[in-house]
C-alpha cells in the first residue's frame, strides 16, 4: 500500500509541475507576441505589466 500511495504521490507532483510549466510558457507567449506587436516602448510595458499582472497577481494590479 505505501509504494502505491508513494507512485500516485510522484505522479500527482509531476503533473502539477507540467500544469505549472505550461502556465508560465503560456506567460511567456503572451509576453513574446506583445514585444512583436508594439509600436513603442510604452506599449509594450503597458501590455507585458497587463499580462503578467492578470496572470500572476490580479489582486495586485487595478483595472484600467
Amino acid at each position: 500500500m505505501c509504494i502505491a500511495n508513494t507512485d500516485f504521490t510522484d505522479r500527482k507532483h509531476a503533473q502539477e509541475d507540467l500544469y505549472r510549466q505550461v502556465e508560465e510558457l503560456t506567460i511567456l507567449h503572451k509576453v513574446a507576441t506583445a514585444c512583436v506587436e508594439a509600436t513603442n516602448e510604452d506599449t509594450l510595458i503597458e501590455k507585458a505589466t497587463h499580462i503578467i499582472g492578470e496572470a500572476l497577481y490580479p489582486d495586485n494590479f487595478a483595472s484600467c
